[in-house]
């Protein structure tokens, strides 16, 4: 029993050290990453006081109310400042999209095709798009005759497609010239994001100029603005502040929309979001299994107009 109260104590203080490393994430790229396992934490760390609440340890009781206190409120704080978003309106006719990261490497074309049937979309937003996969998306039905897409070699191409007319260019983000997509659909703007993942410096400052690019492009729409792709960050990392500051907010501020890596719970995050600003929200959810290493993501909104 002593030999597992002191492993249980261990666990709990490293989760504590993991949760005070996340403070420092506004420092360093490496130090953010350890924002994005909050959630993971907080579990952890409940199931751990269910045995030493039985057996009243009372160091464990202490260390293990640090961790959730700890994570609990930065995690309530950041869901805040991405909550928000009206409710939509069910007796309008709100816009569907769908966000999906289909994976480079995948060749479930049909998968696709299929949540696409099954879900009817007026938009959808699909990311690593490969010349193969752009070939393959050609087959969408007539319907989404409106598109924009850049196919590339590697993980960084984008497409989208839709049933409403618009006009839309390709900016292009940092040293890499990552594509970030903007559509005018007269009411409204839709912006298509897929920066890299923050896990080496080069790529951390990609990430945090492309971030900033879009909050810096929905600050200059004065029309209702959606941002929906691959993020490659959670609600809880540093490097998402800029978006709630330029006023667009999630359509699941929870966070736990769990949609990356697929098939792998313990270490599942939300780094696929569909965030809006002056539009209402509704029906977010987490679709089926298209043969990637994400899942894609579906709401749908209400632009409001005279704000």
């Amino acid at each position: 029993m002593r030999v597992l109260r002191r492993v249980t104590f261990t666990i709990l203080l490293v989760l504590l050290a993991c949760s005070g490393i996340g403070l420092l994430g506004g420092l360093n790229w490496f130090l953010d990453l350890f924002n994005s396992f909050r959630p993971q934490a907080v579990c952890v760390a409940a199931l751990l006081m269910i045995y030493a609440v039985y057996f009243r340890w009372r160091s464990c009781i202490a260390v293990g109310l640090v961790v959730i206190v700890l994570n609990g409120s930065l995690m309530a704080a950041r869901m805040i400042a991405f909550g928000g978003a009206e409710e939509a309106d069910q007796a309008a006719k709100p816009v569907k999209l769908i966000s999906a990261n289909v994976l480079a490497s995948n060749s479930q074309w049909s998968s696709v095709m299929n949540l696409v049937a099954r879900e009817r979309p007026d938009i959808i937003v699909v990311v690593e798009v490969t010349h193969e996969w752009a070939d393959a998306l050609k087959l969408l039905p007539k319907e989404y005759s409106h598109s924009l897409v850049e196919a590339r070699f590697g993980v960084f191409g984008m497409a989208a497609y839709s049933r409403l007319p618009f006009t839309g260019h390709v900016l292009r983000v940092g040293a890499r010239k990552l594509p970030l997509f903007y559509m005018d659909f007269g009411s409204f703007v839709v912006m298509a994001a897929h920066p890299p993942p923050p896990v080496t410096t080069e790529l951390a400052t990609e990430h945090r100029l492309y971030i900033e690019e879009i909050a810096d492009r929905a600050r200059q729409v004065a029309k209702p603005v959606i941002v929906a792709g691959d993020f490659n960050g959670t609600l809880w990392n540093n490097s998402m502040r800029p978006l709630p500051k330029a006023g667009l907010r999630s359509s699941h501020p929870s966070g736990l929309a769990f949609t990356w890596p697929r098939g792998f719970v313990p270490f599942a995050m939300q780094i696929d979001h569909v965030l809006v600003r002056d539009a209402a929200v509704s029906d977010f959810r987490v679709l089926m299994d298209i043969g990637s290493d994400h899942r894609p993501i579906t709401t749908s909104f209400a632009p409001l107009t005279g704000r």
